[in-house]
């Protein structure tokens, strides 16, 4: 069995969509602020805009609600595809 190719949010394309899958910043803080954002692995994860000035992303999480998040955070975040 072949194993999902994994991307990072960053990578991901305006429009694209995919899983949660990883992490790559597993320090306390990064991932205290994952739970306080409420971005739990296997979420599903739509790209609806990035921001020019500084590349964050514009994300809308399980098809519920959107949140903005910085260009870092999407560095540290491995998706598959939906």
């Amino acid at each position: 069995m072949r194993r999902p190719t994994q991307r990072l949010l960053a990578e991901l394309e305006v429009g694209e969509r995919g899983t949660l899958a990883a992490v790559k910043d597993t320090s306390a803080p990064f991932l205290q602020y994952l739970d306080k954002v409420g971005l739990p692995l296997g979420a599903t994860l739509n790209v609806l805009g990035r921001i020019e000035f500084d590349n964050s992303l514009e994300v809308c999480i399980d098809d519920e609600r959107t949140v903005l998040l910085s260009a870092e955070v999407g560095r540290n975040l491995f998706t598959t595809e939906v």
